[in-house]
């Protein structure tokens, strides 16, 4: 049998202590290298996961935001009379029911242009209304309409002025005011 010194064992001890130290240092350089490679592919999906989640929230939001009229679409004839007729068509950017539309139409133009007469179109569909729903102001220069359409459809008005001018259009469903020329064009 062979006795070690106690140098011996002191120094195989160390020899022995720094492979340990050295293979755990690889050891935490693979483990250092994996981590990061499994903390950037954790980044990837909370980021790509945080982005779905984004999409699906603002689609949601579209979803349940109220439908609005937008893009305007018209057309200015005369009628038997002489007066010029612009019929304004509004398309919304939801296909269902508006509920009440409220419009209110001031005109701008020369002082004898009066707005005559303000209907609803059967153009954009059937709607219910009633013998107020249309208010002229007395001087002409203005005027209100409120009805429904009978399902979803494309509100539609027919306001009837007695001279070229430009109308003024507000109402409960635009975003902002619209204004359309109403002239006979040759």
């Amino acid at each position: 049998m062979t006795w070690w010194s106690s140098v011996d064992i002191v120094e195989r001890i160390g020899t022995v202590f720094n492979w340990i130290v050295a293979i755990a240092g690889i050891g935490a350089v693979v483990f250092a290298g994996r981590a990061s490679t499994l903390r950037a592919s954790i980044e990837r999906t909370r980021t790509s996961e945080s982005e779905a989640l984004k999409r699906d929230l603002a689609a949601a939001y579209a979803l349940a935001a109220p439908a609005r009229l937008v893009t305007p679409q018209y057309q200015v004839g005369a009628n038997a009379t002489g007066q010029l007729v612009a019929t304004i068509q509004f398309t919304p950017s939801k296909n269902e029911v508006l509920g009440l539309l409220e419009f209110a139409v001031t005109l701008h133009g020369p002082p004898e242009a009066r707005i005559q007469k303000i209907w609803p179109s059967l153009h954009g569909g059937a709607f219910s209304s009633s013998d107020q729903s249309a208010q002229i102001v007395e001087d002409g220069r203005s005027a209100t309409l409120q009805y429904a359409l009978i399902g979803p459809g494309r509100p539609t008005l027919d306001v009837t002025v007695s001279a070229p001018c430009l109308l003024q259009i507000d109402g409960n469903h635009l975003d902002a005011c619209v204004t359309v020329p109403v002239q006979v064009t040759v």
